[in-house]
C-alpha cells in the first residue's frame, strides 16, 4: 500500500493498492460477511473493492464477482434498478397477463433472462417442468386431453 496523501481536514485518505493487497482485503472482508450483512457501509465497501479487485487482477468483472457487487447492493437499496426499458416493462407485464401465451414466446423468454440471468432463467425453466409435469397427471387424471 502507498500512501499518497491524508488529510484530516476533508477527513479522507488516498492510497494505492496493488492486486494481491486488493486481493487480502477483500477475503477478509468476505469472511466478515455473514457478520456484517445488515452494515450498509460495509456492504458498500466491499462491493467496491470487489470491483477494484476484478479490474486490477484481470481488465473486467466475470458475472461472479458481478453477482457479488449486485448482491451487497441490492442488501442497501442500490442495486441494479432499470434493467429493462419503458417498452420492455410494457411488453413484460402485457405477457403476464397471459402466461401460456408468453411461455411460448421467445420474446419473452429474452426478457426473462434479461431480468434473471442465465441462472435465473436455469431455475425457472426447471420449475416449469415440474409445472408441466403436474398438470399432465392432473389432466390424466380427469381424462383430459392437453
Amino acid at each position: 500500500m502507498n500512501i499518497q496523501s491524508i488529510s484530516k481536514e476533508n477527513a479522507n485518505a488516498n492510497v494505492t493498492l496493488s492486486a494481491s493487497e486488493l486481493v487480502l482485503i477483500c477475503n477478509m472482508f468476505h469472511e466478515q460477511l455473514a457478520k456484517e450483512k445488515s452494515n450498509p457501509k460495509f456492504l458498500e465497501l466491499y462491493g467496491d473493492l470487489m470491483l477494484a479487485r476484478d479490474l486490477c487482477q484481470y481488465g473486467h468483472v466475470d458475472n461472479f464477482c458481478l453477482g457479488g457487487i449486485v448482491k451487497c447492493r441490492n442488501s442497501i437499496g442500490n442495486g441494479v434498478n432499470g434493467v429493462l426499458s419503458d417498452e420492455d416493462i410494457d411488453k413484460f407485464n402485457n405477457f403476464l397477463e397471459d402466461m401460456p401465451t408468453a411461455l411460448d414466446n421467445a420474446e419473452w423468454w429474452n426478457l426473462y433472462r434479461r431480468i434473471a440471468g442465465d441462472r435465473g432463467l436455469h431455475r425457472c425453466n426447471d420449475k416449469l417442468k415440474q409445472y408441466e409435469k403436474a398438470h399432465v397427471e392432473i389432466a390424466s387424471a380427469k381424462n383430459v386431453s392437453i
